[in-house]
C-alpha cells in the first residue's frame, strides 16, 4: 500500500479531511479518541468508612474512530472495511495493522464496529469504529518510534535502496557530470545553515572542511555510488544540535525542497532514448531524492528537539516539517523509505509541540491609555527585566510607553 493510500487528504465540504486505514483498507477520518488508564478494582467494607483499591495493573489502550467511505465505489469500500473488522487474528497471533493518521502503524484488533447508510447521502457509508489493543499494558502503541530511532532507521533504509537503484543504473563517467553538480548543490545548500547548527566553532570548521573535500573530490566519488552514500553520511553525521532560533527550522525545511528543485534544474534528459541516457535519467532522479532525504531527516530531528517560544511557534514548525516530510515520502522508487519516513513524520507530530499546556500561546492586548512599558511587562511576564524583550517583540518606537490603542503582543501561559 502507498503512502498516499495509507494517509489520504481531502476537502469535503470546505472541511479539511485526513485518512487512515485498517487491515489494508482505507477510509476517511472525522474524528479521533483514545482510552485507557489502569484497571483498578475498589473493596469497600461493610458499614465502614474504610475501604481498599487494588491495581490490576494498565488497561487494554482502545482507540475510536468516527469516518466514512465515499465514492462511486464505496459499496466495494464498505464490504472490505466490514471484512476487515470481523478478521480473526493472524495463525501467529498477531493483530492486524491501524495506520492512525497522527500516531503511525498500530497493532489493533477492531472491537466493534457500527456502519450507516442515508437516504439523503448517496454514495456514502458512516462508519463508528473501535479498535483494542491485542495485549494488556498498552503494547498497541509500541510501534510508535521516537524522533531519533525513527530517522535512523530511515537514513539505512534509504543509504540501501539508493545503493540498490544506483548500482543498478551505472553509466561511465563521461555521463556523471550531473551527478558532480548535484554534490556542489547539496554542499552549497548544506554548508553555512548546518555549520550554525554546530557550538562548538572547532565542530564548525571540521565541518566545512569535509564539506570543500567533498567537492574537490566530486569527480572520483560519483564513480562508486559505495563512496557517495559514505561521503554525505560522513558531512551530516556531525552531532547538529537544535537551531536556537526556532524560525531558523522552517528555512531548514525548506532548504530541501529547494535542493531537489536545483538539482533537476541541471539536468534535461535527452530526447534520444538511449540505454545509456535512460541510466543517466534515473540515476540523477534518485541522487537528487537520496540528497534530499538526507537532509531531510536530519532536518526533522533536529527540528524536533528544539525549544520553541510558544506553542503557535510550535505548530508553524510542526506543520512545516511536516509538509516537508509528506513532498519526501511521496517520490517512487524508494517504496521502503517512504514507510520509514512516515514513521518519522507521526514521531514529529506527537513530539512537537511537546507540551500544548506548559507553553506560552500569543495574545493581543490593546491598552485603553498610554501606559508605560515596564508596567507592562511586569504585569504579563511577572519581571520588569523583560521590559526590553517586551518593546523589541512589539517594535515599540518610542522604549518606555506604549501608547493608547496600540495592539501589543505578549506570551501568556
Amino acid at each position: 500500500m502507498t503512502w498516499k493510500e495509507e494517509f489520504l487528504r481531502v476537502d469535503f465540504d470546505g472541511v479539511p479531511m485526513i485518512g487512515a486505514s485498517f487491515g489494508g483498507v482505507s477510509f476517511y477520518v472525522l474524528d479521533s479518541e483514545r482510552t485507557g488508564g489502569r484497571r483498578v478494582v475498589e473493596d469497600d467494607i461493610p458499614y465502614s468508612d474504610e475501604g481498599f483499591t487494588d491495581d490490576l495493573g494498565l488497561k487494554r489502550r482502545r482507540v475510536r474512530l468516527t469516518g466514512y467511505v465515499i465514492g462511486d465505489d464505496y459499496i466495494q469500500r464498505r464490504d472490505d472495511l466490514i471484512d476487515a473488522c470481523e478478521a480473526a487474528l493472524g495463525d501467529g497471533g498477531e493483530a492486524h495493522e491501524l495506520i492512525h493518521p497522527t500516531s503511525g502503524r498500530l497493532q489493533m484488533l477492531c472491537e466493534n464496529y457500527t456502519c450507516s447508510e442515508r437516504s439523503n447521502a448517496g454514495g456514502r457509508a458512516d462508519f463508528a469504529l473501535t479498535f483494542v489493543s491485542p495485549k494488556s499494558g498498552g503494547l498497541a502503541f509500541e510501534k510508535i518510534q521516537s524522533v531519533e530511532v525513527a530517522t535512523l532507521s530511515a537514513k539505512r533504509v534509504l543509504g540501501g535502496e539508493y545503493l540498490q537503484i544506483a548500482t543498478a543504473n551505472q553509466v561511465e563517467s563521461d555521463f556523471l557530470t550531473p551527478i558532480e553538480n548535484a554534490i556542489e548543490k547539496f554542499a552549497d545548500t548544506v554548508r553555512e545553515p548546518f555549520a550554525a547548527l554546530l557550538e562548538d566553532a572547532n565542530d564548525a570548521a571540521a565541518f566545512r572542511s569535509r564539506i570543500d573535500s567533498l567537492v574537490e573530490n566530486a569527480a572520483s566519488i560519483v564513480t562508486d555510488p559505495a563512496l557517495i552514500l559514505f561521503s554525505v553520511g560522513e558531512v551530516l553525521d556531525a552531532g547538529f544540535q537544535p537551531p536556537r532560533v526556532p524560525g531558523d527550522v522552517l528555512l531548514l525545511a525548506s532548504k530541501v525542497e529547494q535542493l531537489w528543485n536545483e538539482i533537476k534544474s541541471i539536468f534535461e534528459p535527452s530526447p534520444y532514448a538511449t540505454e545509456t541516457r535512460a541510466k543517466q535519467a534515473i540515476l540523477v532522479d534518485a541522487t537528487a531524492e537520496f540528497l534530499a532525504c538526507s537532509v531531510a531527516l536530519v532536518v526533522a530531528d533536529v527540528g524536533a528537539g528544539a525549544a520553541y517560544e510558544d506553542y503557535e511557534s510550535a505548530l508553524e514548525a510542526r506543520n512545516g516539517l511536516g509538509a516537508m516530510l509528506d513532498t519526501r515520502a511521496q517520490t517512487p522508487g524508494f517504496e521502503t523509505t517512504q514507510t520509514e519516513i512516515d514513521n518519522v513524520r507521526a514521531g514529529v507530530l506527537g513530539r512537537v509541540p511537546r507540551n500544548e499546556r506548559g507553553q506560552f500561546r500569543r495574545q493581543i492586548f490593546t491598552p485603553a491609555v498610554t501606559t508605560a512599558s515596564v508596567l507592562l511587562a511586569y504585569r504579563f511576564y511577572g519581571s520588569t527585566a523583560r521590559e526590553l524583550e517586551f518593546c523589541a517583540r512589539n517594535k515599540i518606537p518610542n522604549p518606555g510607553f506604549v501608547q493608547g490603542d496600540q495592539p501589543v503582543e505578549v506570551l501568556r501561559r
